[in-house]
């Protein structure tokens, strides 16, 4: 009985130690399994800035559907206001708080490539989908910076009801019927042409199709030629045409008189409303103008020369990046390069009407931007903005002199003098134009 009864104990014994060891086991192969399992991500939230409130609702889409498909990335947006938007940036920057995704004009994207504001995006895959036509004005030194959503150009946008209550019928062939149309919408008590001069910036885009048409339409290379000193502003016959034409409008009541009181979001308004005509201003409006009146009807052309010419300026509008300086620089490019798929940039497109600057992006435009898409693709050659190429003060100062017209300058020669001083003087923080 003893001897069975130690048998059965030693069993017991055995049992117990297999199955603690088993346990102990399974234990250790659970720890091991915490240990070499993946971590989690940790939530990142980044910040993105961008200047233009009427693409608010689809800036806000497109990064509800990003953190969608990256729920450990939430994207915070902040609308910064467009005529202050370089001094935002570039304090955030020096001071070391820049936002880690942000838009920027795509023109001028290769400044801030320059000044270091601007990561570099040469190596990642959606790179190769930026249409060459667009690439210069977002590279420095032979590597992509930003990437271009999307193409706005100089372009008149009419109300077609204001242009048939003025017996407008024919668009013009020549300056002289530009003229002839502005007076007959005058004599109907409309505004030919309505301009927002409150608004600084205006003044480059709203003066773009003259500027096409008597000073880059007689020279493709007069960025360049500025650059290597062959002329200044106040020697060149095209500039102080162009300025005089400009001039002429505004004595001929053309334009109206309230414009330094009126901001841009108004002066759109009235040509939405039919109060004014048209706008001499980009087609990035025309999407401006049917926010402001879906049921509007609008159309679309460019303002010939003497002869009958005209060029167009423009490139990419909204371009996106990152900032060199965030701490979250793989997330970051993750947005950018979500921005860069061709489902994104449709729909971005779609939603702004705007012609698209990335490859296999094919976008439903209105009837006026398709035109202009075939204007697009029937020039030699689509311009840079005409100030863009020059040192920040030359801007300031080109704008500055539009705005004194309206305030009834009227020496040309001061001021072409004056923008030539602030060019040469600040010539060396430029290099030269990497697009004409």
């Amino acid at each position: 009985m003893k001897r069975t009864l130690a048998v059965v104990l030693s069993l017991l014994f055995v049992v117990t130690a297999l199955l603690t060891g088993c346990s102990k086991g399974s234990d250790d192969v659970k720890s091991s399994d915490a240990a070499t399992a993946a971590p989690k991500s940790n939530p990142v939230t980044l910040k993105m800035v961008y200047w233009d409130p009427a693409q608010k609702d689809i800036m806000e889409k497109i990064n509800a559907k990003f953190t969608e498909e990256n729920p450990t990335i939430k994207v915070e947006l902040e609308l910064a206001p467009g005529d202050q938007y370089d001094q935002v940036l570039k304090t955030r920057f020096q001071s070391d708080n820049g936002p880690d995704v942000y838009m920027y004009f795509g023109s001028g994207a290769y400044k801030y490539a320059q000044a270091g504001y601007l990561g570099d995006l040469s190596n990642e895959p959606f790179a190769a989908n930026v249409l060459p036509a667009f690439q210069g004005s977002v590279s420095f030194e032979g590597k992509l910076y930003a990437v271009p959503l999307n193409a706005t150009t100089s372009a008149v946008l009419y109300n077609k009801k204001a242009f048939a209550t003025a017996g407008i019928t024919d668009m013009p062939k020549t300056y002289a019927d530009f003229l002839a149309l502005c007076e007959k919408l005058k004599k109907a008590g409309i505004i030919p042409i309505a301009r927002g001069a409150k608004d600084a910036w205006t003044s480059l885009h709203e003066t773009g199709p003259l500027a096409a048409g008597y000073v880059l339409n007689n020279n493709e290379n007069f960025q360049t030629d500025r650059f290597n000193d062959k002329f200044k502003f106040a020697d060149n016959a095209d500039m102080k045409t162009y300025f005089t034409k400009y001039a002429e409008l505004v004595d001929k009541g053309y334009i109206d008189k309230g414009v330094l009181g009126m901001n841009h979001s108004q002066a759109m308004q009235d040509v939405a409303d039919g109060k004014a005509g048209m706008t001499l201003g980009i087609s990035v409006f025309y999407g401006e103008l049917k926010t402001a009146n879906k049921d509007g009807e609008f159309g679309y052309f460019q303002v010939p020369n003497d002869s009958g010419k005209y060029s167009i300026v423009g490139g990419s509008d909204k371009a996106i990046g990152y900032w060199p300086g965030t701490k979250h620089a793989a997330e970051a490019k993750k947005l950018v390069a979500f921005f860069a798929r061709p489902d994104i940039d449709q729909m971005y497109c779609e939603a702004t009407q705007m012609i698209p600057t990335l490859k296999d992006v094919t976008v439903n435009l209105d009837e006026p931007l398709k035109q202009l898409a075939k204007d697009i693709a029937s020039v030699p050659v689509v311009f840079n903005w005409f100030d863009v190429p020059w040192p920040l003060p030359a801007q300031d100062a080109y704008r500055a002199q539009i705005q004194q017209i309206h305030s009834g300058e009227r020496d040309i020669d001061k001021m072409l003098k004056a923008i030539d001083k602030a060019y040469d003087d600040n010539k060396s923080t430029i290099t030269a134009p990497a697009v004409q």
